[in-house]
């Protein structure tokens, strides 16, 4: 019961760091569009779509994570 509860705690702690991250991509993506003639050309354009690629990142190692912890569905 206890290791039942852990893995439930884990998930509700991927999960909210799934939803940061993917609230942070699009942060950025937003950021970078509304802002595209101003950063066109600038370090800073650079700077934003590098951590925009850490966030994906982020991401995907969150969702992976998630996915240890999940339980899994039975067929039938």
């Amino acid at each position: 019961m206890i290791q039942d509860q852990f893995k439930e705690l884990w998930e509700i702690r991927f999960q909210r760091l799934l939803d940061v991250e993917n609230d942070s991509i699009n942060f950025y993506k937003q950021l970078l569009e509304k802002n595209k003639l101003i950063l066109e050309g600038t370090k800073a354009k650079e700077m934003l779509e590098k951590i925009l690629q850490e966030e994906a990142k982020h991401a995907k190692i969150a969702y992976q994570l998630l996915q240890v912890v999940k339980p899994k569905k039975r067929k039938g």
